[in-house]
């Protein structure tokens, strides 16, 4: 279990790339390599053209059907990452997330579901797989979504903003979200999410109005 305040930061939820990859990026601040507790090596992503480069890259271009290309992001940069761990462990925090699915489903080849028929399915029923799988997890340490809609349209910014669901997730503190990162069961279940989504922004807010029970 990630022992918060610490630099090493489990992210086998954000980081789409191969076992074999992750697990050589290994974790810079203790210099070991540890399987469920990686931090993202910009050196590996040191150009658009090394990102494209690499299988299933952290990010990458893709033409959106409203607004032509933008930067699709699957992980948080190191300055975001840092930025959670320096926050208040102890306060709530929510996840506001942004989904953009993808039409069909994209396993990898390490993943159980490649090449077979659970993986020839939608990205939407790729993430209702991921929802089943992690929901056990987030709600044993006290989250919950607090909703999901269809985003009906983008009414002020620009149309590439147009995703397809929109959720809020809240945990009772930031520390439970950041153990539900390094939860075996969580960690199992991404392999779904990634799978599921052409792209995913996420949001913390001020998890407050959300846990207060007045």
């Amino acid at each position: 279990m990630l022992a918060v305040g610490t630099e090493c930061l489990p992210l086998h939820f954000f980081l789409p790339l191969p076992n074999s990859q992750a697990q050589r990026i290994g974790c810079r601040c203790c210099e070991q390599d540890k399987a469920n507790k990686l931090v993202l090596n910009t050196d590996l992503l040191s150009s658009r053209r090394d990102a494209l480069a690499l299988p299933n890259a952290v990010w990458w271009r893709h033409t959106q059907q409203f607004g032509g290309l933008m930067d699709q992001y699957h992980t948080p940069d190191e300055s975001q990452v840092a930025k959670l761990l320096a926050a208040d462990a102890q306060a709530p925090v929510a996840a506001l997330n942004l989904f953009w699915f993808a039409e069909r489903a994209h396993y990898q080849p390490e993943d159980p579901e490649f090449g077979t028929a659970a993986g020839d399915v939608s990205g939407r029923e790729a993430y209702a797989a991921y929802a089943a799988e992690a929901g056990p997890a987030i709600t044993q340490l006290g989250g919950h979504v607090a909703f999901s809609v269809a985003v009906d349209q983008v009414m002020i910014g620009p149309q590439s903003m147009h995703c397809d669901t929109a959720a809020i997730m809240v945990f009772p503190t930031r520390a439970a979200f950041i153990e539900m990162l390094s939860a075996p069961q969580f960690q199992a279940a991404s392999r779904h999410r990634k799978a599921a989504l052409a792209n995913h922004m996420m949001l913390h807010l001020d998890g407050t109005p959300f846990t207060s029970t007045s």
